[in-house]
């Protein structure tokens, strides 16, 4: 649990620091970062820069849309909540309360899996893939659109099945701590013993 504080740490770290460096590289101007337009360069020179400065702008919406989708912050509040149930279940575990510690680790599981499948349906609905112009055939559409449905699919299996694989991995351990509710000694059928 102490390696999962350590993760959710730094998911609120990234949930925070990402959308204030995009707002930084956002505020920049295809100007900027290509130079300025090269009026006295020849056409192949002007129609780069002009798509290079398209391209810059769709993907500076695409992210604006990503970070005005709420994902970060609600990235940031799971991954608060995490930070409080696994510096909770540490000393818990360490001081031996195994049914207090094993609720809190399924807590934490819960969490974690639900701020996973919550998050990827926020980014699904902004699009896995930003819209560039330049892919305006309509044929093409169809199969971002069929790919980002795929990419959906496989990502919400993929959630479930490193989930359950970790949640298999708490039954075990759950299992194999448990102390007997009874210590008796049933008397073997294959030797007598003289009382």
């Amino acid at each position: 649990m102490g390696v999962m504080f350590l993760l959710s740490v730094g998911q609120v770290a990234s949930s925070l620091l990402v959308p204030i460096g995009m707002e930084r590289l956002g505020s920049s101007e295809w100007e900027d970062i290509a130079g300025e337009y090269p009026s006295e360069g020849n056409e192949r020179e002007q129609d780069e820069w002009r798509e290079g400065e398209v391209f810059w702008n769709e993907s500076m919406d695409y992210w604006e849309s990503i970070i005005e989708s709420g994902i970060f912050e609600v990235s940031a509040v799971f991954s608060m909540v995490l930070i409080l149930l696994s510096a909770a279940s540490i000393p818990v575990l360490w001081n031996g309360d195994r049914d207090l510690g094993l609720k809190l680790v399924s807590g934490w599981l819960f969490g974690f899996m639900s701020s996973q499948i919550i998050t990827t349906l926020m980014f699904y609905r902004v699009g896995f893939m930003p819209q560039y112009s330049e892919v305006g055939d309509s044929g093409m559409q169809l199969w971002f659109d069929l790919t980002e449905t795929f990419s959906l699919t496989l990502s919400i299996v993929q959630i479930v099945i490193c989930n359950s694989c970790f949640a298999a991995l708490l039954v075990v351990v759950a299992a194999r701590s448990k102390i007997p509710d009874r210590d008796y000694d049933l008397e073997s059928g294959f030797h007598s013993t003289d009382s």
